[in-house]
């Protein structure tokens, strides 16, 4: 009976060392190429690359207002003229903050716009000047469809407009 058991305790040891399927031969090592473009040998111990190995690239809080934006809806007007300066306009936002706008199919303005994260609030500076607001507080970034809010210092309104991210600008 001792026999027997030491001939089974021998044989899962051997069968534990194996991890190629070759008998008797010892755990293989594997050279993994690492982040420098060396190779390094690995085995079951091999420490997971560190996080600093890979660089890092934080997203811009820019990032959910870039695109083409459709001013939809107007709501917090009494006038139907302020309501048919917006019907058809489009702002198309880069990321290098500059922006062109147009109303239909044709582009009308271009310039420059800020985002400040803390505040909400969205600025445009038009090269021509514009019958429409140029400063808005944002609600919903990040979505496909965002409100730009009125009540802001230059826009003294209680303005709302609902802005939707669009492929292509919208036709007549």
């Amino acid at each position: 009976m001792k026999k027997t058991i030491l001939f089974l305790a021998l044989v899962m040891s051997m069968v534990a060392c194996q991890t190629d399927g070759t008998p008797g031969k010892a755990a293989a090592t594997v050279e993994v190429p690492n982040a420098n473009g060396t190779e390094t040998p690995a085995n079951n111990t091999t420490k997971a690359r560190e996080a600093t190995d890979v660089p890092h690239v934080p997203a811009s809080v820019l990032s959910p207002m870039i695109g083409l934006w459709h001013y939809q809806t107007v709501v917090g007007v009494k006038d139907a003229k302020t309501k048919d300066d917006y019907l058809g306009r489009w702002i198309d936002l880069k990321g290098d903050q500059t922006f062109i706008s147009g109303l239909w199919q044709e582009q009308t303005n271009s310039g420059k716009w800020t985002f400040d994260p803390e505040s909400s609030l969205i600025n445009f500076y038009y090269e021509k000047p514009e019958v429409i607001y140029d400063e808005f507080k944002v609600q919903g970034a990040g979505m496909d469809i965002i409100i730009f809010k009125g009540n802001t210092s230059r826009t003294k309104r209680g303005i709302q407009i609902k802005m939707v991210k669009e492929n292509d600008r919208p036709v007549q």
